[in-house]
């Protein structure tokens, strides 16, 4: 479950060009839960995310 919302986070940050704004709407959720789960997966918002393997 956690990795699918990982990875739900990663793909909306991709299409969005790393844009929060743009990126909360994609997973349905409001952008603070948007950074409360980027800190518990321990992404990094303020890089723009890898390129897919």
């Amino acid at each position: 479950m956690e990795a699918a919302e990982r990875g739900s986070i990663l793909t909306a940050l991709r299409q969005s060009g790393g844009n929060l704004s743009q990126a909360e709407s994609a997973p349905g959720i409001g952008r603070s839960m948007l950074y409360r789960r980027m800190r518990f997966h321990r992404l990094d918002w303020r890089r723009r995310p890898a390129p897919p393997p």
